[in-house]
């Protein structure tokens, strides 16, 4: 188990348990700024996936897009655990490999999306 942030709080938890704990939100009666915060941030995921398997069907220009949309949807969540009086809670290494995926998928498609134009020029 490593240390992720669900909801605000810093816990140990799988992360099948913090996917489960991010995707209640939507279905609860009582939502809290953490709540809708934690779920946004949550919505990275498959955008990063769809991002993905853009870059995989070659699909170089929407893969980009997908990796910058997956970088800036966790933002307000991390803007709300820093500006929250908490920065002693910041993000532990996997929320951190959890970004710089989505920073990877821009980069890997911005450097396809060159290769592909140089190639073209030859």
């Amino acid at each position: 188990m490593y240390p992720v942030f669900v909801l605000g709080r810093p816990i140990s938890i799988y992360g099948w348990q913090a996917f489960l704990a991010c995707m209640q939100p939507p279905f609860k009666s009582d939502l809290r700024l953490d709540d809708i915060t934690s779920f946004v941030a949550w919505l990275a995921n498959p955008v990063a996936w769809l991002g993905f398997g853009c870059w995989l069907a070659k699909k170089r220009k929407m893969a980009f897009c997908a990796g910058y949309v997956s970088l800036l949807l966790p933002t307000p969540f991390l803007v709300m655990l820093t500006w929250d009086g908490r920065s002693q809670d910041l993000p532990g290494p996997g929320c951190w490999v959890w970004l710089s995926s989505f920073a990877v998928l821009i980069v890997a498609s911005r450097a396809a999306i060159v290769a592909e134009r140089c190639a073209v020029d030859d």
